[in-house]
């Protein structure tokens, strides 16, 4: 009989070292998780700021050509590009499926505005084709007419994940303090779409 409550007595112990074991890499884990997705979030507005920047520079030059408009866009791509890739890879190999949610909306959105982004540069091209003589007025004005329908259909799209993410954030409230810690880039608010300010309840990315 003592011999078995000490066999007892032995498992008890080794289920509790095991499961004390579980619960503390399941804490580390979560913390390792949430240090990575701050990183990731962060890298991505800092690139979202650089655009910006690079928006208001090319604004402010008066004398702004066609081609730097298509070096402009280009490099907003190239940007957003970076920035999907790095929020997807996150996105694959978190534990959270907040997080998960969250920035599968995001890449949806950067997705689409890389396409508005293709299009605009199909519009410069066409423009600059027809300044250089190498296309018709009524062939470039069926470009940038056909483009602009498509960038429209587009807008509205990101403007629905928008909104999917606001709603998500009102769910998560805890999610939306963390973005505003970090003061994260607006670009991704309802009310502030090209980063001006966040006038909004919902600090977004």
């Amino acid at each position: 009989m003592e011999r078995n409550t000490k066999i007892v007595i032995a498992v008890v112990v080794v289920i509790i070292l095991v499961f004390g074991s579980y619960i503390g890499y399941s804490a580390y884990a979560d913390n390792k998780d949430k240090e990575e997705f701050n990183n990731t979030i962060k890298m991505a507005s800092d690139l979202e700021n650089t655009t910006d920047q690079n928006v208001v520079d090319f604004m402010e030059n008066g004398s702004a050509s066609t081609e730097s408009a298509i070096v402009l866009y280009n490099s907003i791509i190239d940007n957003c590009t970076q920035e999907m890739n790095n929020l997807s890879y996150f996105k694959n190999n978190t534990r959270n499926d907040t997080y998960s949610e969250y920035l599968d909306l995001e890449v949806k959105r950067l997705e689409n505005e890389i396409e508005m982004y293709n299009y605009q540069i199909k519009i410069a091209e066409a423009y600059r084709d027809y300044q250089n003589g190498d296309m018709s007025y009524s062939e470039c004005l069926r470009i940038a007419d056909d483009s602009a329908d498509e960038k429209e259909i587009l807008s509205d799209t990101v403007g629905d994940y928008k909104q999917d993410a606001i709603d998500l954030l009102k769910e998560h409230p805890d999610l939306n303090q963390t973005l505003v810690n970090l003061g994260i880039d607006e670009d991704f608010n309802e009310n502030e779409m090209n980063g001006t300010g966040n006038s909004g309840d919902f600090y977004l990315y």
